[in-house]
């Protein structure tokens, strides 16, 4: 398994990105304004959107984060066009439509520093294409095709539909200081969207065994009545989490101890194969945080490691 700590990507690591500033709904804070119940603005410096809970909201100060929440005003995320860099909350990006038909999201950053892995997750796309350039000089390419079409029989050959992958993962970019990394997105319809963007580098942290659990905390409810009948169903997000045992040489101990110390509340990439056309390779990948990450010596020369993830 390899986890990797997101490099922050803030104004100074965003080179360009072809999705407006603002879009519909989206207009910057303005003390003189008079906001309704329900109004919403951003904070132009933190690109974070704020809704009014309150009517008759001129001149209050919008909360300072971390803090979320005051008397007249509630966080609730980021803007569009920086959801995709935002790994607190699970909120996506959507791209431009273009002229001659479908949509992308074009962006390029640069992360200041050496790093080695690249995941965008949470997409809607057809494909993605990363390019990476040092000094003007192109230094890395990888595009895939994310349409899927798993035929298991011939009804499925004749009528089950194309789906496409939500993720791209690569560990191979160039580790070059001042690297530049451009994030190709593409939709052939409208609509595409992208829900995270994580470029860092990645920390080994032990070999994953068979017998890994994937699961979901569902929040939906389901209201009965008396009677024991359905009622209602309120269909709400499902959150997925992972348990999972790791093998790692006892050599490597320290350092994963360190590594779970400066994981501690931190949202990472955890990938648990490195193939990432495997067909398990989803099923165990998790941008979130560890629950558990128990360390337990079995012999002279190995540890196992029980961690349990979930994601943001």
């Amino acid at each position: 398994m390899r986890v990797t700590v997101p490099v922050l990507i803030g104004d100074s690591q965003l080179i360009s990105t072809n999705v407006p500033g603002f879009t519909a709904g989206e207009v910057p804070y303005n003390a003189d304004t008079t906001y309704a119940m329900g109004g919403r603005c951003v904070n132009p410096v933190t690109h974070r959107l704020y809704e009014s809970l309150q009517a008759g909201n001129v001149g209050k100060a919008l909360p300072v984060y971390p803090v979320r929440k005051n008397d007249w005003w509630i966080d609730v995320g980021v803007k569009n066009q920086r959801a995709m860099f935002d790994l607190e909350r699970n909120t996506q990006t959507v791209g431009v439509d273009q002229p001659g038909g479908g949509s992308k999201i074009i962006v390029t950053i640069a992360p200041g520093e050496r790093v080695n892995t690249i995941g965008v997750l949470g997409m809607d796309a057809d494909s993605i294409t990363v390019t990476a350039s040092n000094g003007g000089v192109q230094v890395y390419s990888a595009t895939e095709d994310l349409r899927i079409r798993e035929v298991l029989d011939h009804y499925m050959y004749a009528y089950k539909p194309w789906s496409t992958r939500a993720s791209f993962v690569r560990f191979d970019l160039p580790p070059f200081t001042d690297v530049a990394i451009t994030i190709t997105i593409t939709k052939l319809t409208s609509g595409v969207k992208c829900g995270s963007v994580v470029v860092g580098t990645y920390a080994y942290i032990g070999d994953t065994q068979f017998g890994a659990d994937s699961d979901e905390l569902n929040f939906s409810t389901i209201m009965r009545d008396p009677y024991g009948n359905s009622s209602a169903l309120i269909p709400r997000r499902a959150v997925p989490k992972t348990t999972q045992r790791l093998l790692l040489p006892k050599h490597r101990v320290n350092d994963v101890r360190a590594v779970r110390t400066a994981l501690n509340a931190v949202p990472a990439l955890y990938t648990a194969l490195d193939e990432s056309r495997d067909g398990y390779f989803d099923l165990l990948l998790i941008l979130g945080i560890y629950k558990k990450f128990g360390i337990t010596p079995i012999n002279e020369v190995e540890a196992e490691v029980n961690i349990e993830l979930e994601e943001i």
